[in-house]
């Protein structure tokens, strides 16, 4: 059998689990769905994109609203949520879940910013968009430090929330030796290893929405297929395209189920495989 290079990962992991949103709190759907995954697939790792004080929350007035308050300064545009609820060191066996996936091998958890949120953009995740080297290089300390604190291993590849970012942010990563930068939204198709400013860019082809026919396309040519997703499918009154609805769910079985037939499947989290296929 010919081998394929198979990496599953999802944006904005962290402890949320209610009517606004599931994006891998346990109890939720989306928890109870990666357990059905590690079942079925039990070598399958899953890099998890990880936001550890989740503070942003989904927008509630029509966009345009939010454009007037930028354009009249009125600040903050989006609010933030009070009191830190999903702070990963207030949710002891959610860590104590991934800790379990990290040691088993079956999870790799790399930084998805610190709170995930923007207070004085429209586009209310991007929290690292033109943001300043000091502020860049505190908040990602600080994810660190209760990374540290909750006993979760994580390795140095970082995706800004919302793909924004900035040259601030960029140098804050090389400071803290991240050696990894996710920064292309899922539909630019990278296969192979970039690098941007001294960073590498894993490879990103394909999402967890996208028809089998396509999969199978990617997979014979590129002989790897690294399949991207958002956790939660619904934010508020915001609907996720790639994000974890019923039909992305057996999508995304059936592409598991179909290239395992076809392929001898090398399950890779995006750390190793990055480093090993730099150029």
């Amino acid at each position: 059998m010919k081998e394929l290079f198979f990496n599953l990962n999802f944006d904005d992991y962290h402890p949320q689990n209610d009517a606004e949103g599931d994006f891998g709190g346990l109890g939720g759907q989306a928890h109870l769905f990666f357990e059905e995954l590690y079942k079925e697939f039990p070598s399958l790792v899953i890099t998890m994109f990880t936001t550890p004080n989740w503070i942003d929350r989904p927008m509630t007035m029509p966009l345009p609203w939010y454009h007037l308050k930028k354009y009249f300064g009125i600040r903050p545009i989006v609010p933030c949520r009070k009191g830190e609820p999903y702070r990963i060191d207030k949710h002891s066996e959610w860590c104590e879940w991934t800790r379990k996936k990290v040691s088993e091998g079956r999870m790799e958890i790399m930084l998805h910013g610190y709170e995930h949120h923007n207070p004085n953009s429209t586009i209310h995740g991007q929290e690292f968009l033109d943001m300043e080297y000091e502020e860049s290089k505190r908040r990602i300390v600080e994810a660190e430090r209760l990374f540290g604190e909750c006993g979760i291993p994580f390795v140095k590849g970082f995706r800004p929330p919302g793909w924004g970012y900035s040259g601030g942010l960029l140098r804050a990563l090389k400071d803290l030796k991240y050696e990894i930068v996710g920064l292309f939204p899922s539909h630019f198709k990278l296969s192979t290893v970039s690098n941007v400013g001294g960073l590498l860019v894993p490879p990103q082809n394909a999402s967890i929405h996208e028809p089998l026919e396509r999969i199978l396309e990617e997979a014979e040519r590129t002989g790897a297929v690294f399949l991207k997703g958002h956790i939660a499918y619904r934010y508020g009154g915001e609907t996720i395209e790639n994000g974890l609805s019923e039909k992305n769910k057996e999508n995304l079985k059936k592409i598991l189920r179909e290239l395992g037939g076809r392929y001898d499947v090398r399950y890779v989290g995006l750390y190793d495989f990055t480093l090993s296929h730099r150029k």
